[in-house]
């Protein structure tokens, strides 16, 4: 899967380079017994042979670094597709629990003039749509887990062993999103159903 290949300078020389010609080797490794000597060792090769070759370095560290930042633009993508969900889903919860919220009208005003205040009515309405944002969060969990294991099955199939390593960061972040969202999407559902009128409900037959 790789577009390059490393071959070592004895084994060019055997099976790539004629024999009239002198092999030239122009990538070096150099392993050291240290990590914490990089610095150093990348400092004496340039003092020592920056004037005659036109070298370039890259250590382990630097090419960890260059792939981490790759694959953080990479994922990029997927976080901005992730906020328009969220931003989706707050709309659907709003649009939906407005639509409760008009269809239950006459439930309110009957549990208003039961002496239920405005703001436990407020809470009401917030837990049931806080409940659909848990289960919301729930099946997406578990749905996602069930794809993440479902891909690395997939690419060691391919000789890619990746490890299947479960991201309880992220699984708690998506909690607390799913929670702020619900919040959020049942604000103005919320308000709605405090401003009910009261008379207006219970004279309503249909």
């Amino acid at each position: 899967m790789s577009q390059a290949g490393f071959v070592s300078l004895r084994t060019t020389s055997t099976y790539f380079v004629p024999s009239n010609q002198v092999p030239r080797a122009y990538i070096f490794y150099v392993k050291l017994r240290q990590s914490s000597d990089t610095g150093i060792v990348k400092n004496e090769i340039q003092e020592r042979y920056g004037e005659s070759y036109d070298l370039q370095m890259i250590t382990i560290d630097d090419l960890m670094a260059e792939v981490n930042n790759n694959i953080g633009q990479f994922f990029v993508v997927f976080d901005i597709i992730v906020y328009m969900a969220i931003i989706s889903a707050t709309g659907g919860i709003a649009a939906t629990m407005l639509m409760t919220v008009n269809e239950r009208r006459r439930e309110i005003g009957m549990l208003r003039s039961q002496g239920m205040s405005n703001a436990k009515i407020f809470l009401l309405v917030l837990a049931e749509a806080v409940f659909l944002g848990l289960v919301g969060y729930v099946v997406g969990v578990v749905a996602g887990l069930f794809l993440l294991r479902g891909v690395t099955l997939l690419m060691s199939t391919t000789g890619l062993n990746v490890p299947f390593l479960v991201p309880w960061e992220r699984i708690q972040f998506a909690l607390l999103l799913a929670i702020a969202t619900a919040i959020i999407g049942v604000t103005y559902p919320s308000l709605r159903a405090t401003r009910v009128n009261l008379i207006e409900v219970l004279r309503y037959r249909g």
